[in-house]
């Protein structure tokens, strides 16, 4: 496997997880307030990215993870 394999497969596993925890994370409040088109910062140790809203709604949010950098 390339580094760009990996990398594939990090993000993917990324998007997944963040997927199945943002929705939640939202309703209760955990990231502020919030709206259609807000982005979010995520930054730790190992990686950083941008979470860009597209659409909230009915139980669904829709969202754009860009800028992944991980180390």
């Amino acid at each position: 496997a390339d580094d760009n394999n990996l990398n594939s497969i990090f993000y993917e596993h990324l998007t997944r997880s963040l997927q199945h925890s943002l929705c939640g994370d939202l309703l209760l409040g955990r990231w502020g307030n919030y709206s259609t088109g807000d982005c979010f910062i995520l930054a730790s140790d190992y990686l950083n990215a941008l979470v860009h809203i597209i659409e909230i709604g009915n139980g669904l949010v829709t969202f754009q993870l860009r800028g992944l950098e991980f180390r």
